[in-house]
């Protein structure tokens, strides 16, 4: 009889962790069907273990929120809401697992539009984290990238800034932290138009990436890529022409010599010939590209007319 009882917290520990490994195998679906069969199996368990309920439905909410369907999204803050409440019952309101489910609540609550809430869940976090005896197990930068975010969306720039400079400039925070508040700070500049202090942070963006993943790694590239958008928009051709050489340099060397990434780099190039008055070059350099891009990929694809328009 004994047996009997085990049984169903058996299956739910198994099925998480199928849940897990096919969400890793990037199965969404089936991940899904194994969360909600482990959900189902904790809930028959008697007495029911309230908290693998309440790590189980986590999983589930976090497989729901990586799809981008409105259904999907509604279920997940449900489930979220339901974590936080569990976890605040079962473990008390000063405990740490409150942390992450105060976050996880309020990333679903962005995506569905409820900011003001979400902002409340965020600092509701950091008093916690900044009132723990040990905030180094918190991810605090996280926290304060995800208020930022919500004063971008608002569009309190100000804010917005103040708070991404917060992890900028935080020697201890870690540096893919860092690193995101500067994109991201970055990026909200350049739509704002303020292109000189964009580059700033995406030049950094760009170095600190080169550094720690190498010169052609993806995250390099996009930064370089952000960087030389910057600088075109700014108009400081001098200085754009030998990136781009540079980028178009990488670009090829981890990509087809026609790849979308390089026909951009290229139109840039070109703008930057025109921009300083270097029209001979710039109508060599157009041919070239039309030249490139009709043998790689066909005279009448939108890269190449885009140059053949350039030329014009």
């Amino acid at each position: 009889h004994h047996a009997q009882l085990e049984r169903p917290r058996v299956e739910g520990t198994i099925r998480r962790t199928l849940g897990e490994s096919y969400r890793w195998l990037g199965e969404q679906d089936v991940s899904e069907q194994q969360f909600r069969l482990a959900l189902a199996a904790f809930e028959r368990t008697a007495p029911v273990d309230e908290l693998e309920v309440v790590e189980t439905k986590d999983r589930l909410a976090g497989v729901l929120r990586s799809r981008d369907d409105e259904g999907d999204m509604v279920e997940a803050e449900r489930l979220r809401r339901e974590v936080l409440d569990g976890i605040r019952e079962i473990l008390g309101d000063s405990h740490e697992r409150i942390v992450p489910a105060l976050n996880n609540l309020g990333t679903v609550l962005i995506e569905v539009g409820k900011l003001d809430e979400a902002g409340e869940l965020f600092r509701a976090a950091l008093d916690l984290v900044d009132s723990s005896p040990n905030p180094e197990v918190f991810s605090r930068e996280f926290l304060v990238v995800n208020l930022a975010d919500i004063e971008r969306e608002k569009g309190n720039g100000k804010s917005a800034e103040n708070l991404y400079l917060q992890v900028i400039d935080d020697p201890r925070a870690p540096v893919y932290a860092r690193d995101n508040a500067r994109v991201q700070l970055g990026e909200m500049l350049f739509d704002a138009e303020q292109f000189e202090s964009s580059i700033i942070h995406l030049r950094r963006s760009f170095e600190s990436r080169e550094e720690y993943f190498g010169p052609t790694d993806r995250l390099t590239l996009s930064s370089m890529r952000k960087t030389s958008r910057a600088m075109e928009a700014a108009q400081r051709y001098e200085e754009l022409i030998p990136f781009l050489e540079d980028s178009i340099e990488r670009h090829t060397r981890s990509d087809r010599p026609a790849a979308g990434t390089v026909c951009e780099a290229r139109y840039l190039m070109a703008k930057a010939l025109i921009g300083l008055g270097r029209d001979e070059e710039a109508e060599a350099y157009l041919l070239d590209t039309i030249d490139l891009i009709s043998r790689e990929r066909g005279a009448d694809h939108q890269y190449a007319l885009a140059a053949k328009k350039q030329l014009e």
